[in-house]
């Protein structure tokens, strides 16, 4: 793998590709409006791939040089599916989910 995307919280002078900007699909925007997200351009067809089959990413990354760092973070009911349909498109990316887990404490005022 050859990367050069250019990282955009630690560039570095062999870094040359400019990060592709898609347009968030319908389903993932609300009120309408149209809604842009900066992705990594050497996945950036993977994280198309992802929203195409309604997989939505919350983060991404593709190293910057380092593949043991390419990773997309999912939510982690989509996990599964996720990491299915990068098998087919790019296998070198890891699948990351986030999971909310309360910790029983109450969030009322006063207790």
């Amino acid at each position: 793998m050859d990367c050069k995307c250019i990282s955009y919280n630690q560039p570095q002078p062999w870094q040359s590709e400019p990060e592709r900007v898609l347009e968030a699909p319908e389903w993932a925007v609300s009120g309408g409006s149209k809604q842009t997200i900066c992705v990594d351009a050497c996945i950036a067809d993977a994280v198309q791939a992802l929203w195409n089959a309604h997989i939505w990413t919350y983060g991404s990354c593709c190293g910057h040089g380092d593949p043991t760092k390419r990773t997309v973070i999912v939510d982690r009911a989509d996990r599964d599916k996720a990491s299915d349909m990068l098998d087919r498109v790019d296998a070198t990316i890891r699948v990351g989910a986030w999971e909310l887990i309360f910790d029983g404490a109450s969030n009322k005022e006063g207790e």
